[in-house]
């Protein structure tokens, strides 16, 4: 039985498996984390797992399923994502922006609104947090100021 992702940090689950061509049992047998762990994540009935938890399915799945060799950089850039999508980490850890549209196309149930997000977040990427706050409130205000009067 195929089991549908049912959240961004699932799909991010499943899709670094695939790439990394390990399946759920060697994740279970050199993780720790329990199969119905597992599967509750790729379904999203767990959407904030433990960052224990992120890290241990990031290492196995990292773990060469015929060598046993650990890839670093592939663990750390796996945990990053996962922790990003979980909610624990900023986005300035530099999850890549395919994940990032992923969650975004998944949150706003839109591509094309997605893509305008990510669009947002690029051009003020450079900016601190009060400043964006500062422009949005700014554009709202903008937005009302030329909105029609409502006829009465």
């Amino acid at each position: 039985m195929r089991i549908v992702p049912g959240s961004a940090l699932g799909e991010a689950l499943v899709a670094w498996m695939r790439q990394e061509n390990v399946s759920v049992a060697h994740v279970v047998r050199v993780s720790g984390v329990a199969q119905n762990t597992i599967r509750q994540i790729i379904l999203g009935t767990t959407q904030h797992p433990k960052t224990e938890t992120l890290h241990a399915l990031a290492r196995a799945i990292a773990t060469h399923p015929w060598t046993g060799d650990l890839e670093g950089s592939v663990s750390e850039r796996c945990y990053r994502d996962f922790a990003v999508l979980a909610g624990y980490a900023p986005l300035e850890t530099g999850v890549g922006a395919s994940l990032l549209l992923l969650a975004l196309t998944r949150h706003l149930s839109s591509r094309a609104r997605a893509v305008a997000w990510l669009a947002l977040i690029d051009e003020y990427a450079g900016l601190a947090a009060e400043e964006v706050r500062e422009l949005g409130r700014g554009r709202a205000i903008a937005r009302r100021a030329r909105a029609p009067e409502p006829e009465g």
